[in-house]
C-alpha cells in the first residue's frame, strides 16, 4: 500500500492519463470487435 500522498497522487494521475488518453479513445473499437487491441495490452 502506498503511504506517501505525493506518490499516490502521481499514480492516480498516471492512471487517469492512461484511461483518458488510451482506453476511452479505443472504447468504440473494443465494443465493435469485442477484442482489446494489442497495443493497449
Amino acid at each position: 500500500m502506498i503511504r506517501d500522498q505525493e506518490t499516490l497522487d502521481q499514480l492516480v494521475d498516471m492512471i487517469r492519463q492512461f484511461v483518458e488518453g488510451v482506453l476511452i479513445p479505443n472504447e468504440e473499437i473494443v465494443a465493435e470487435t469485442d477484442e482489446i487491441p494489442a497495443e493497449i495490452v
